[in-house]
């Protein structure tokens, strides 16, 4: 465990995380249409169990409502429930990330494992963008780090289509780590990216071939 939240934890390394409005949105939306998304919501946030837990209760009771109404009604409260559980975790995950944060940023001996985990927890948790490649852009220049981190932060920066920066983090998480699992989550994170810099190198080799062949 990287850190004291177990929870947060958890989330930070194994989940996809989502933001507030996406959560929202996945819960409006099974509402009329693809109840399974409950699932995808909670998965989202390291919770699929729970979401089954919810899907399908909610599922066969709105399948029963085409019945008997009454049991719509019932549908409603699972559906209901569920939503303010997911956002309730959200918020527990916010809270405990703000806290871890605020401590990361009273260190006097910053580490390139500070870093990685303030530009992770700011991502996966507040969904900061443009702070969280910030942070990872000063971890990159430092060596070493957790390799599990190392691989996360090869996913923000991903994202934020800083694919230089992702492949180094990823091949760092890759030289420091014998766990076999972490290794095929490297590698398969890493195949895309090497795609996009292969692919932006060979632009920029035919922008150069142009520019010198155009005349003055």
């Amino acid at each position: 465990m990287l850190l004291k939240n177990h929870e947060l934890d958890h989330y930070l390394l194994n989940a996809r995380g989502i933001s507030r409005i996406a959560l929202n949105v996945m819960f409006v939306t099974c509402l009329f249409i693809f109840p399974w998304l409950i699932v995808v919501a909670f998965a989202y946030l390291g919770k699929a169990r729970l979401g089954w837990a919810y899907c399908i209760p909610y599922y066969l009771l709105g399948y029963m409502g085409f019945a008997e109404p009454a049991f719509i009604v019932f549908a409603y409260v699972v559906h209901i429930a569920g939503w303010v559980h997911a956002n309730r975790i959200l918020t527990d995950y916010q809270g405990a990330a703000r806290l871890r944060i605020i401590e990361l940023d009273q260190k006097t001996d910053v580490e390139v494992n500070h870093l990685l985990e303030k530009g992770v927890l700011l991502y996966k948790v507040f969904r900061e963008k443009d702070y969280a490649s910030e942070v990872l852009n000063h971890a990159v220049q430092n060596k070493g780090g957790d390799p599990y981190l190392l691989n996360q932060a090869g996913i923000v920066m991903a994202v934020n289509k800083r694919y230089t920066e992702s492949a180094e983090f990823y091949n760092r998480a890759y030289a420091n780590t014998k766990d076999f699992n972490l290794i095929k989550q490297i590698k398969k994170n890493l195949r895309p990216v090497e795609k996009k810099l292969k692919r932006l190198h060979h632009q920029l080799n035919n922008y150069a071939l142009v520019q010198t062949t155009s005349p003055a």
